[in-house]
C-alpha cells in the first residue's frame, strides 16, 4: 500500500498535444487538405492544448516524408514546426510520434491528406535580361512552394546546348548559369527547361545579346542634404558609370554589405515572402542603373544623433563590381519623454492600465511602443479592439476616500524631426480627476547598482539607474549563443523562442526596481539585460549585459533523505 501510495503523489497529468495543417500567409491553421505528389507543400505545427510552452525537449518523427526528417520541440517555444510532403508510394495519412516524454502525449491520431497532381510553376529570374556577346549570365528557381522530396533532373536547353543540373532534395534554390557562345549582338537567345517529373513546370526566358563592354563600373555616393546632419530622411545620388545592378544598405552598426544576402531577400520580397534574416540593416535595396547615370536614393526612418554609414556596390553584366562607402550624421531631434499622471478614485487594474495605454496612443496618433504605463504595460491588438468600441471595458472598483495616482511615459518617434506637443490628454472611459504633464529630456542610463538573489523557486534582481532610462530584461536557459538585437527586442532568444518570462519598463533615477523570475528546475539559467534612453524606435541601447548562473536545487537533497529514509525502514 504504501508503494501505490507514492505513485499517486509523484504521477503528473498529461498534456494534450494538437497539430494541424498551418497556412503562413494567413497566419492562421487551415482546413485545406489537398497536397501535390513529389513535394514539400504542407506546413504543420504541433503545440501544447494548454496554450503553455515546451517544458521538456522531446522528438517528432512520421510516417511520411518531413522536413526536418526530425523536428525537435525546444524547451520555452510556443510550438514545433515542420513541412510534409506524399510520393505516390507513400500513403496520405500522416501519423505522428514523439520519442518518450512523460509530460504530453498526443490527443489525435492522424490527419489524412487528399492528394493532388497540380503542377508546380516556376519562373526563372536573372539581374538582366541581357546577357554579353561571349559573357555568361545567372539563372535562379526559386522553389520555396515546391521545394522538391526526392531529386530532380533540371534539362537546361538553349542555342545548340543541353546540360542537365540535379536540384537535391530539400533544397530550395537552383542556380544556372548560360552564355552565349554563337549568338551575334542584338539577338535573343531563348532557354527552356525539361524536368524529370510531371509535377514541376519551368517557364521560358529570353535573353537579349549584347556587346561586352570590359570596363568596370564605378561606385560613387554624394551626400545631396545640406548641414552637417540630415533630419529622419536623408538623399543621397548614386552613380556606377556604366549599365550595373546597384545593391545598397544602411546601417549604424558599420556592418559590411553581403550582396548574397540581400540579393537573395530582393528576389524573395518579389515573392511577398520572408526568408533571410536581414534585420541588421536598417534598410537595404536595388536599382538598375543606365550608362554614367544618377539616381536619387531617400533613406528613411533614421536614427535620431547617429552615424551612419552606407554601402554600395555596383555589379555589371559580368559580374564585375565596384565599392563605395560615406558616412552621415543623423541630427537630434532634442525630443522628449512625456510623463503623464492622472488621479482617479477608482482602483485601476493592468486590464484597465493597458485599456489607458491604447487610448492614449489612439489618442495622439502613435506606435504601439510609444506609450505605455509606469509598469511597463503597452497596448496590443485585443485591447485596442475596445478602443475602436468592439468591446465592454472592465469597470474598476472606487475607493471613497482614497485617490490613487497611476504615470503613464509617452515615448519619442526618432523617425520625425520634431518633438511634439502634450497639453492634456482625454480619457473619457474612466473617470479621472486630475491629470499632469511633465517632460523627460531622454539620457543614455547608466547603472548605479544592481544584485540578484537566487533561490529553488525564483530569481529576484534589483537595479538602481544614475539616470532615467528604459530597461528591456529576460530570463532564459544558459545557451550557446546570445540573440540579435531584432530578436530580444521582440523577447526571443537566438533560437527564435520565447524567453521564460520578459520585463519591458521605464526606470526613474535613483530608485530601486525589482523584477522576479520564477525557476522551474535545477538548471543552468542566463539574464539578460539592456538598457536604453526609450523603447522607440532610433533609441541608443547599450550592449547586451548577461548574468549566468547555476540552480542547484534543495528539494532534490531532502528526497534523497527520504527515500534512504524508506530503504532503512524496510531494511529493519
Amino acid at each position: 500500500m504504501l508503494q501505490l501510495f507514492l505513485l499517486i503523489v509523484i504521477a503528473k497529468s498529461q498534456i494534450n498535444l494538437v497539430w494541424q495543417i498551418y497556412n503562413p500567409d494567413s497566419g492562421l491553421t487551415s482546413q485545406d487538405q489537398s497536397i501535390t505528389f513529389g513535394q514539400y507543400n504542407k506546413e504543420i505545427r504541433v503545440w501544447p492544448s494548454d496554450g503553455s510552452s515546451f517544458k521538456s525537449e522531446f522528438q517528432l518523427s512520421g510516417n511520411l516524408p518531413m522536413s526536418p526528417q526530425f523536428p525537435i520541440a525546444r524547451i520555452n517555444s510556443k510550438y514545433v514546426s515542420f513541412y510534409v510532403g506524399i510520393t505516390e508510394n507513400s500513403g496520405s495519412t500522416l501519423s505522428l510520434s514523439k520519442t518518450t516524454n512523460s509530460q504530453y502525449q498526443f490527443s489525435q491520431n492522424a490527419i489524412t491528406f487528399v492528394p493532388s497532381s497540380k503542377q508546380c510553376v516556376l519562373t526563372p529570374s536573372a539581374d538582366f535580361n541581357t546577357i554579353p556577346i561571349g559573357g555568361k549570365r545567372q539563372l535562379t528557381l526559386d522553389f520555396i512552394n515546391c521545394i522538391p522530396i526526392t531529386g530532380l533532373q533540371i534539362k537546361v536547353l538553349y542555342e545548340t546546348i543541353s546540360k542537365t543540373i540535379i536540384q537535391k532534395n530539400r533544397e530550395r534554390f537552383a542556380f544556372i548559369e548560360v552564355s552565349s557562345l554563337n549568338a551575334a549582338v542584338d539577338t535573343s537567345i531563348s532557354i527552356s527547361f525539361q524536368v524529370n517529373s510531371t509535377y514541376y513546370l519551368i517557364s521560358t526566358i529570353t535573353l537579349k545579346v549584347v556587346a561586352n563592354s570590359q570596363s568596370l563600373p564605378v561606385s560613387s555616393i554624394v551626400n545631396k542634404n545640406s548641414g552637417t546632419c540630415t533630419g529622419a530622411q536623408a538623399v543621397f545620388t548614386f552613380n556606377c558609370g556604366k549599365k550595373s545592378m546597384l545593391y545598397y544598405s544602411y546601417s549604424y552598426q558599420n556592418q559590411a554589405i553581403d550582396i548574397t544576402k540581400i540579393k537573395e531577400q530582393l528576389l524573395l520580397n518579389r515573392l511577398g515572402k520572408q526568408y533571410t534574416n536581414v534585420n541588421t540593416y536598417e534598410g537595404y535595396g536595388q536599382s538598375l542603373m543606365a550608362d554614367n547615370s544618377n539616381k536619387d536614393i531617400t533613406l528613411t526612418g533614421l536614427r535620431s544623433n547617429t552615424v551612419y554609414t552606407i554601402l554600395a556596390i555596383c555589379e555589371d553584366e559580368l559580374y564585375q563590381q565596384s565599392q563605395s562607402a560615406i558616412s552621415f550624421n543623423r541630427c537630434d531631434s532634442q525630443q522628449t519623454i512625456k510623463k503623464i499622471q492622472i488621479q482617479s478614485y477608482q482602483q485601476f487594474q493592468t486590464i484597465n492600465l493597458r485599456d489607458i495605454a491604447c487610448d492614449l496612443m489612439l489618442q495622439l496618433s502613435l506606435k504601439q511602443n510609444q506609450v505605455s504605463s509606469a509598469d511597463g504595460i503597452f497596448c496590443n491588438q485585443i485591447a485596442q479592439s475596445k478602443i475602436n468600441g468592439n468591446k465592454q471595458y472592465y469597470i474598476p472598483q472606487v475607493s471613497q476616500t482614497q485617490l490613487s495616482t497611476y504615470t503613464f511615459f509617452v515615448y519619442p518617434d526618432y523617425a520625425t524631426t520634431y518633438d511634439y506637443t502634450v497639453n492634456s490628454v482625454s480619457i473619457s472611459q474612466y473617470e479621472i480627476q486630475k491629470q499632469t504633464i511633465e517632460k523627460i529630456i531622454p539620457k543614455f542610463p547608466t547603472v548605479n547598482q544592481e544584485f540578484f538573489i537566487a533561490d529553488e523557486n525564483f530569481l529576484n534582481f534589483t537595479i538602481t539607474l544614475k539616470t532615467d532610462g528604459f530597461i528591456s530584461i529576460g530570463l532564459d536557459l544558459l545557451q550557446t549563443s546570445l540573440p540579435d538585437q531584432y530578436q530580444f527586442s521582440n523577447g526571443l532568444n537566438y533560437l527564435n523562442n520565447p524567453f521564460i518570462k520578459f520585463y519591458r519598463k521605464f526606470l526613474i533615477a535613483n530608485e530601486q526596481y525589482w523584477f522576479q523570475f520564477k525557476l522551474s528546475d535545477k538548471n543552468d539559467y542566463q539574464l539578460i539585460y539592456q538598457l536604453a534612453s526609450n523603447p522607440s524606435d532610433g533609441a541608443q541601447y547599450s550592449p547586451l549585459q548577461v548574468r549566468k548562473f547555476t540552480l542547484v536545487q534543495m528539494q532534490e537533497i531532502y528526497n534523497i533523505i527520504i527515500c534512504l529514509s524508506f530503504i532503512m525502514f524496510f531494511n529493519l
